[in-house]
């Protein structure tokens, strides 16, 4: 472990992290301490990231392929072939990174390039963490935002994005969940430290601190104050409150729909917080055609639009953040169907079958066949009136060899014949 990831850890940080990842992680740091030997795979590390072709479906470790001028080494890619950039989110959450998990300073390095390849399309965050520390999230998320290129987060069933994962998460262009059974949540912050109170002789006074910020129950300050006197008011008035704060307050900006209490620090199924904390359910594939959808749409950087991320704004982000607009939009829609569908109707009486068409072809209904309508209105009104001062029973010639429902049948017909 580096000097900087172990300040980073052990540095009284602020630490967005769910509870159960959390007792992990602090489990296996006590090991390390107590002289335990943890080996790590150097080849399969935790947040790593991948090009993965469309073509052919081949996924390629960005650590195996040099990057320079621009673009990927691709000697077994094709310069017309559609990539997509992937990011597994699937380890601690750090900013400098370790001997088994990359940080997101190298992270943020990684969606960089792929912005200026022009291969890739977009990218595409595999999560799976419980969190991590709060002070790596914004390297990513900055380098989400000032992205050209659309980004989606997908969440393969059995995983979560808790915590500093989903902070992070939030600022992608969508959220989807490979079914409704996926986790998201724990949005809040917390602190854990220790120390021996001051004049303390041992053995032994040493004592452990876990402080929550109010909002979701993580976070802390002075921690003299803290050992000393159990006075926790002064580090969660200081620490835990702004950065909790600021944590929810860039979860709100990236994700408006999101309801006040989703972010208590509770975790919930997606199929539970669809619409506000996931976007949809669905397979890594179409969240490849989502990707390349959104590729063919968003505009260049310097083209004026409203969206924070500064992107093509979709119906969702619309309505999230103009809603008056979006719902003005929506009920002119809803006056024009209404309309549209209320001028078939009208001539439901004279030929359903021609209405109930009209309407599944999505039109409007022209002149011409409005003119059918009521010429087949009038012949109808004018046979049935025929048909009423018609008391007695028809006749037909013999001559014609027809019976007389055939012979009716027929008039009818020839009624209803426009061409």
């Amino acid at each position: 472990m580096s000097f900087k990831l172990q300040r980073e850890i052990y540095g009284n940080n602020v630490w967005m992290v769910d509870p159960a990842t959390f007792s992990s992680m602090w489990s296996l740091l006590s090991d390390i301490r107590n002289g335990m030997k943890i080996d790590h795979d150097n080849d399969n590390k935790c947040n790593s990231s991948f090009l993965y072709s469309v073509n052919t479906n081949k996924l390629t470790d960005t650590k195996n392929i040099s990057f320079s001028k621009g673009r990927y080494d691709l000697s077994n890619y094709g310069d017309d072939e559609s990539i997509i950039g992937i990011i597994n989110l699937d380890g601690p959450i750090t900013k400098e990174g370790g001997a088994s998990s990359h940080g997101t300073k190298q992270l943020s390095e990684n969606l960089k390039s792929f912005e200026l390849d022009d291969r890739v399309k977009g990218t595409i965050i595999k999560a799976d963490s419980g969190g991590g520390s709060g002070v790596a999230i914004q390297f990513l998320r900055d380098s989400m935002l000032e992205a050209n290129k659309p980004i989606g987060v997908w969440l393969e069933k059995g995983s979560m994005a808790a915590s500093a994962a989903y902070g992070i998460s939030s600022a992608a262009d969508f959220i989807m969940a490979e079914n409704e059974d996926v986790e998201v949540g724990s949005l809040g912050s917390f602190m854990q430290f220790g120390g021996y109170p001051k004049d303390n002789t041992k053995p032994d006074g040493y004592r452990n601190i876990r402080i929550y910020a109010p909002d979701s129950e993580f976070k802390n300050y002075n921690f003299e104050e803290a050992i000393n006197n159990s006075n926790f008011k002064p580090i969660i008035d200081d620490l835990l409150i702004p950065s909790n704060d600021k944590f929810l307050s860039n979860i709100k900006e990236d994700r408006p729909n999101i309801k006040p209490d989703q972010m208590n620090g509770k975790m919930f199924k997606a199929g539970d917080v669809l619409g506000s904390m996931v976007d949809s359910i669905g397979s890594f594939d179409e969240a490849v055609n989502q990707i390349l959808s959104l590729s063919e749409t968003i505009k260049d950087k310097s083209v004026n639009n409203t969206n924070i991320n500064n992107k093509q704004m979709n119906k969702s982000q619309l309505k999230a953040e103009n809603p008056e607009l979006y719902e003005a939009i929506r009920n002119e829609g809803v006056i024009a169907e209404r309309e549209r569908v209320g001028s078939w109707m009208a001539h439901s009486q004279t030929d359903m079958d021609s209405v109930v068409s009209g309407i599944e072809s999505g039109e409007e209904i022209s002149p011409s066949q409005r003119e059918k309508f009521l010429v087949k209105q009038n012949n109808k009104t004018r046979l049935d009136k025929m048909q009423e001062n018609n008391s007695g029973d028809f006749t037909p010639g013999a001559s014609t060899g027809k019976t007389k429902e055939e012979l009716e049948q027929e008039e009818v017909d020839n009624f209803y014949n426009f061409k």
